[in-house]
Order: C-alpha cells, then sequence, then structure tokens
C-alpha cells in the first residue's frame, strides 16, 4: 500500500501541473490494495475532491496474519508482520485503511461486492463506521472480488457521487481562488 499511495501521490502532482486539468477535481479511484492506497494518499491531501474504493481491506495487519496463519504458527506469524514492517518502513497502523478513513476530508464511495471471499464485506461495513457522515456504501448483491461486470449495478450511484463530490470540490475551490486573489490591489470580481 505504502509504494502504490507514493505512485498515486506523484501522479497527481503530475496531474496538477497540466493546464487542461482542474486540481481541485481529482478523484482517487483504486482496487483492493490501491483501494487503501487511495485512502491513505486523501488522509494526508486535503484537495482531493473525492475517493472511490472498490474493495479495500479495513486492515492490513490482519489481513495478512490471517493469510499468514494458515501456514505459520503464531509466533512466527507475528514475526514475519514485524519484519514485513520493517521491510516496507511503514507500521500497518499509518497506512491501515481503518485508521486513515478517518482522517480524509473529501467524500469516500466504498463499492464492495457481497460475494467477495477474498476481502470480506465486514471490512466495508467497518470502514463506514469509522466515517459514517462522508461515506457512502454500495453493496454489489452479486460481486466477488474481481467482478468487474458487476460494477454496471453500480453505475447510477457512482456516476451521482461523482456529480455531487466533484462538483462541491469545484465550488469549493472557486471560493478559495477568489478569496485569494480579494486582496490589497485586486479589482472587485477578481
Amino acid at each position: 500500500m505504502p509504494a502504490f499511495a507514493e505512485d498515486i501521490r506523484e501522479a497527481v502532482a503530475w496531474l496538477r501541473n497540466l493546464p487542461e486539468v482542474d486540481p481541485s477535481r481529482i478523484v482517487l479511484v483504486g482496487h483492493s490494495v490501491g483501494a487503501g492506497a487511495c485512502l491513505f494518499v486523501a488522509a494526508n491531501d486535503p484537495t482531493i475532491a473525492s475517493v472511490v474504493s472498490l474493495a479495500s481491506m479495513a486492515d492490513p495487519h490482519a489481513f495478512m496474519a490471517g493469510q499468514l496463519r494458515r501456514s505459520l504458527p503464531g509466533v512466527l506469524t507475528a514475526a514475519a508482520l514485524r519484519y514485513m514492517e520493517h521491510t516496507i518502513g511503514h507500521r500497518f497502523t499509518e497506512f491501515a485503511p481503518i485508521h486513515t478513513i478517518g482522517r480524509v476530508h473529501a467524500p469516500i464511495l466504498l463499492l464492495h461486492g457481497q460475494q467477495d471471499t477474498t476481502v470480506p464485506i465486514a471490512d466495508a461495513y467497518r470502514l463506514r463506521a469509522q466515517r459514517p457522515e462522508r461515506t457512502t456504501l454500495v453493496v454489489l448483491p452479486e460481486a466477488d472480488h474481481n467482478s468487474v461486470e458487476a460494477l454496471q449495478g453500480a453505475k447510477p450511484a457512482l456516476l451521482d457521487f461523482l456529480r455531487e463530490s466533484v462538483l462541491a470540490a469545484a465550488d469549493s475551490g472557486a471560493q478559495v481562488t477568489h478569496a485569494a486573489r480579494s486582496g490589497p490591489g485586486s479589482k472587485p470580481g477578481e
């Protein structure tokens, strides 16, 4: 997740330098680990317009521990998790969506498949519970972890979410731009 997050930060910086891109309308969209990375980036960037998270796990530490316990005894699982943190240079708590989602300023749309056996639907409910006031959860009854075609059922909710969040971000950006320009020596309406 932290490596994906670094790639996302670089992509966002690149986009913000393009003259045809409105930097106040950047939406992050990610799937699975990429969704967690998007939440990590948005938690530290209040200018992101919104986040669309598809099948994000809530807690990578718990997820990895569950995977490792299938083949390692508990003591070795704990050691392997500490080694992972050392290798990636971050503690799980720094980038775990269950911790970062509460710091995201932008609206969030969580899309999750009811049939997801890789990342259970319970993770989506846990994430929404951390930030219910600006987080929308859409459960796709027939979708599993990789059901791209099942996203068609979420299209109306996705388009409504993007319209609302991007327009709100653009309005907010316009107010900031106007406020920044209205100072000594500026002309009215600038």
